[in-house]
């Protein structure tokens, strides 16, 4: 009778060796970590992660001994460590011993948006989310020899060896959490195939974002070039706007595409410095770290039209003034009316 035997060496690869009447067939699977991001990373932290924008929430982090602290504890369990950030002339001495450092320049796509001057926010930070997909996908090119690749922050510490530990299935695509009822997909890190992590991130780097934020664009660009026919969501309801037609999007992806790692993973995270505060971990239910299918609202003919209406994107331009207009009146009754009764 033929047996089968599985052993697993979380210190190194993943070793599965299987026995079939006398032959031996040893497989390793080779994981390669990819820290991607600044040398001086700028925003908030695990403490202030939950608070608005304000200038008391913002440090400016000093990314290089976190670098060398994961590289220094979990890099055994790696075949291959890169370490990409840009050609921007911060740090020019830093340097890892153990993997490849690769300073790119910043050929990301540029998002010029007029609003952000009175929104008080930087260009610099609207753009972060496409650097993150340039500097990923390239990145990720450096890898010569591994099936599966866990990519995490220059500007986060976290448990790597439990990370690795809680991938159970390699054709998944891990991510952090998911919050149910809200379209959102947080880019903390990402575990999966080197093939998938690629695709995903070329898709990304490559084509015009939807959204200007990650949590969305991520999810709707990738599922608009690889399941558009499985979800079968007219192309007008990849927007920004969160419709029950963008819901159905993101249930297929996170039902299907995307899966969270346990909380434990989550919750040993340092970002920039600081561990996450109880308010911000208060905001995750244990639901937002597994899988029950999410299931969408189910549509009426009145929310179909005044959604139609106002938010599926239109190709045709005399349209799409039209519906720019009637969303712009609405809003100004609505600021008027508000106002009216102060």
């Amino acid at each position: 009778m033929p047996c089968v035997y599985l052993f697993v060496d979380y210190h190194a690869n993943f070793k599965i060796t299987v026995f079939y009447t006398g032959t031996k067939v040893i497989y390793f699977m080779k994981y390669g970590l990819l820290i991607q991001g600044p040398l001086l990373s700028v925003g908030r932290t695990g403490a202030t992660g939950h608070r608005t924008l304000a200038d008391d929430a913002v440090v400016r982090f000093d990314c290089r001994q976190t670098i060398l602290n994961n590289i220094s504890e979990y890099g055994d369990l790696f075949s291959e460590i890169v370490l990409c950030t840009w050609d921007d002339g911060i740090y020019p001495d830093f340097e890892i011993t153990n993997g490849k450092f690769c300073r790119i320049p910043d050929k990301a796509k540029k998002i010029i948006d007029a609003r952000v001057k009175r929104n008080w926010i930087n260009n610099d930070i609207v753009n972060n989310m496409c650097k993150q997909y340039y500097g990923t996908y390239n990145g990720l090119l450096q890898f010569n020899n591994v099936d599966y690749v866990v990519k995490i922050r220059t500007d986060q510490s976290l448990d790597l060896e439990l990370l690795v530990k809680s991938i159970v299935d390699y054709n998944r695509l891990y991510i952090t959490y998911i919050i149910r009822g809200y379209n959102v997909l947080p880019d903390f890190y990402f575990a999966a195939r080197l093939d998938t992590m690629i695709d995903l991130f070329k898709i990304l780097s490559e084509n015009e974002p939807i959204v200007k934020s990650p949590h969305q664009d991520i999810i709707l660009r990738y599922a608009l070039a690889r399941y558009f026919k499985e979800i079968d969501v007219d192309i007008g309801w990849y927007n920004k706007f969160q419709t029950l037609q963008q819901n159905k999007i993101f249930a297929y992806m996170f039902n299907n595409v995307f899966y969270p790692l346990p909380r434990k993973v989550y919750e040993s995270i340092i970002w920039r410095g600081e561990p996450f505060c109880e308010e911000y971990r208060q905001n995750l239910d244990e639901l937002c770290f597994s899988n029950p299918d999410i299931y969408t609202q189910k549509y009426s003919l009145v929310g179909n039209g005044i959604e139609n209406a106002f938010f599926r994107t239109r190709d045709n331009f005399l349209a799409d003034n039209i519906q720019k207009t009637l969303f712009f009146m609405v809003r100004l009754i609505a600021y008027i009316f508000n106002h009216a009764f102060k």
